[in-house]
């Protein structure tokens, strides 16, 4: 008898136990109920957000963080998390969907025209014409979502983490100790409300256009040295 000729092997047994199709199944069962994560997609609305998922999960939940980023070209030039932007930042999920309804939008509208138009104003008194065209093409302030995700799989008992970011309806999934994640929440705050009339009285967006005009005409003229500490003081 040839040495090593009625060894068994392990994966014979595997598939004497289990059939292909059987083994297929039984591997997409432990997929969907153990190791699969939530892939959320973004869908804009003008009065709610809603949040959506590809399968169920025993529990799911995220915090919704909306930011208002102010860039010049591919520079990020100041983020500021915008509170009271939604109703409620914690979004929990039922049959798949989740949303946040908006709030003040009225005043978050105002408040990123303001800062535009006022920083372009500012620019315009020292730039020319061309250089003023420029400027305004790369200059640019919008909303952008990070969300913290938390949820637990059909047949799990552990809470599972990770976390989003949202540009432009593209949703990107990150560690929630990404490097990615922690410089977005190196920002600053601004509490919105009903009164759209207090955006020119507050001092600290005044503070903001001051720095942010700095920025720009020194990443336009490419001598930059931040500005950002004196929104510190």
């Amino acid at each position: 008898m040839e040495k090593g000729k009625n060894k068994f092997n392990v994966f014979d047994i595997i598939k004497f136990l289990f059939p292909v199709g059987l083994l297929g199944t039984f591997a997409l069962y432990c997929y969907n109920n153990y190791l699969i994560s939530p892939k959320i997609v973004y869908t804009y609305g003008r009065e709610t957000d809603t949040f959506s998922v590809q399968s169920d999960f025993r529990g799911i939940s995220m915090c919704a963080y909306p930011q208002m980023l102010i860039c010049y070209d591919d520079y990020v030039i100041l983020v500021t998390h915008l509170d009271k932007y939604y109703d409620q930042e914690v979004v929990h999920f039922e049959d798949k969907v989740g949303c946040a309804e908006k709030i003040n939008q009225a005043y978050s509208d105002k408040l990123m025209q303001y800062i535009r138009e006022s920083v372009l104003a500012r620019l315009k008194e020292s730039h020319s014409e061309d250089a003023m065209k420029e400027i305004n093409e790369k200059f640019e302030i919008y909303i952008s979502l990070i969300g913290g995700v938390q949820y637990e799989n059909q047949l799990g008992n552990r809470v599972k983490k990770y976390c989003i970011i949202e540009n432009n309806g593209l949703v990107i999934d990150y560690k929630y100790n990404a490097e990615e994640i922690a410089n977005r929440l190196f920002e600053n705050e601004i509490v919105l409300s009903d009164n759209v009339n207090a955006i020119e009285e507050n001092a600290e967006i005044s503070q903001m256009i001051e720095v942010v005009t700095k920025e720009v005409a020194q990443l336009y003229e490419g001598d930059y040295s931040s500005n950002l500490s004196d929104l510190e003081q």
